[in-house]
């Protein structure tokens, strides 16, 4: 199962012959060739988007402003500061890495 992003991670998983089915959660589903800029380029960008940074390893991690104004605006003070706090949040490989760098 994926949601959000997680739908271009479990694509590409769902090449494994072991794999028998995928489900898609409110998450772009990417055709053979397609990445997450091409799937995502007719619509306006996402207010996160610009508060989303990798590092040099590819590691995410969610910029204060943008958990607090983005992701998690209902969120108690408290609550954001965990969030901030247990960042990066998720790793990628080269070829997400590539995608996820145009796309931003």
């Amino acid at each position: 199962m994926g949601h959000s992003y997680g739908g271009v991670v479990i694509t590409e998983a769902g090449n494994d012959p072991k794999v028998v089915g995928l489900v898609y959660v409110a998450a772009p589903v990417p055709s053979d060739g397609e990445s997450v800029a091409s799937v995502t380029k007719p619509f306006p960008p996402s207010p996160l988007g610009n508060e989303v940074l990798a590092d040099a390893d590819g590691f995410l991690t969610v910029t204060p402003k943008g958990i607090a104004e983005d992701l998690a605006q209902d969120l108690s003070d408290k609550e954001k500061q965990l969030l901030t706090a247990s960042g990066p949040w998720a790793g990628i490989s080269a070829g997400i890495r590539r995608s996820l760098t145009y796309c931003l």
